[in-house]
């Protein structure tokens, strides 16, 4: 199946420099450990021991397979003169999902965070050298990453209630309001209230939500993300409306939800976005609404299940993008898929062609003997 490019990009004027941090190490919680699963561990008589006391994992991962991907972000300069150039690619993190290695800046830059910290780029800011009429410069980003298939026991996960969530940090940080994730939308807050009717049950819930979002959206091509209010009102979208107006009726209705946006590993230009729900446990159950809505016979695999095959780039949609020492010196791009690019330009008369940026993808499978075949 083909999937088509979606994302956006942002053009402007420069603000200051920034200043810009390493990419720290990943920080893996309790919660994300259990995801991950539970070992076994021999015993000198080679028998096994097992604590009946450790909960089984809700979501395990497995079926390991590599890909190496290349972003490239190019820009052609067209007519005028440049005086600076602003790009920034994304950088994957490592999840329960996924392991990235070998990766590759040109030209070499610092990798950063974005102001949520859920998020990673590399920025590219250039004064210098710039290409001049008709001309044009390409910054890349490639990498490894091994991407592993989630799989959801139901009997572990069981029936949790909403009465089990503890109201942390971590509920109220994916159960708020964002740009495209518009939970005080009236409609939002209508439909969350009628889907949820009465429930005190989780999964159930968050599985009325789903078959919700297939039966009432229809796949259509836009220009960017539009988000959820736009698709509950209009009743079409694209991946990333789907995984918005799912995550938006799960918060809305008490459960905390987050987007994905990412992109098939063995594609060229196979951008995606899916969803997460997270469990009172603290585990994240992958949902894809999209894909459950375009093969009808898996709506069920989708729920809960996800392939071994996608690359994620970030856990959100509202990707704010520090440039500066003060809030001014910030900019927001409504999900990073493609990447963003913005110039600084002089002398374009009138008519005359504007510089264009065009984002690609390519990814490939690397022949491996730990991938699954």
């Amino acid at each position: 199946m083909a999937y088509s490019p979606e994302g956006m990009s942002q053009l402007g004027h420069l603000s200051d420099a920034d200043r810009s941090s390493a990419l720290s190490p990943m920080k893996v919680t309790r919660r994300d450990a259990l995801a991950v699963g539970i070992g076994l561990f021999a015993t000198p008589t080679a028998t096994f021991s097992y604590d009946s006391h450790i909960p089984a994992p809700a979501v395990t991962y497995g079926s390991p397979r590599t890909y190496r991907i290349t972003h490239e972000a190019t820009l052609q300069v067209g007519d005028g003169r440049l005086l600076s150039i602003e790009a920034w690619l994304p950088v994957p993190q490592n999840h329960p999902e996924q392991s990235v290695s070998n990766l590759q800046v040109q030209p070499r830059v610092p990798v950063v965070r974005d102001v949520t910290k859920r998020a990673s780029l590399a920025r590219f800011y250039q004064t210098r050298g710039l290409p001049r009429t008709g001309g044009h410069v390409t910054y890349r980003v490639s990498y490894d990453v091994t991407c592993r298939q989630s799989m959801t026991n139901w009997a572990a996960v069981g029936k949790p209630t909403f009465d089990d969530y503890k109201r942390d940090a971590t509920f109220r940080l994916f159960s708020r309001p964002e740009k495209k994730i518009e939970t005080r939308h009236a409609g939002i807050k209508a439909k969350a209230a009628q889907l949820r009717d009465g429930r005190n049950e989780v999964v159930e819930t968050a599985r009325t939500i789903y078959d919700f979002v297939i039966n009432s959206t229809t796949y259509r091509l836009l220009d960017g993300i539009e988000g959820a209010g736009y698709c509950l009102k209009n009743g079409h979208g694209e991946c990333t409306e789907y995984s918005a107006l799912f995550v938006a009726l799960c918060r809305s209705a008490g459960i905390p939800a987050r987007p994905v946006l990412g992109c098939f590993g063995d594609q060229t230009n196979g951008w995606h976005a899916w969803a997460e729900f997270m469990l009172p446990s603290g585990e994240w159950i992958p949902v894809d609404a999209s894909l459950g809505d375009r093969n009808p016979r898996q709506r069920e695999h989708w729920f809960g299940r996800l392939d071994n095959r996608r690359v994620v780039f970030g856990k959100t949609y509202d990707t704010d993008l520090k440039v500066g020492r003060t809030k001014r010196g910030r900019r927001h791009v409504d999900g990073l898929q493609f990447g963003a690019c913005w110039f600084q330009l002089t002398k374009l008369q009138r008519g005359g062609r504007a510089p264009q940026p065009q984002f690609q993808i390519r990814g490939r499978r690397l022949d491996s003997s730990t991938d699954s075949k």
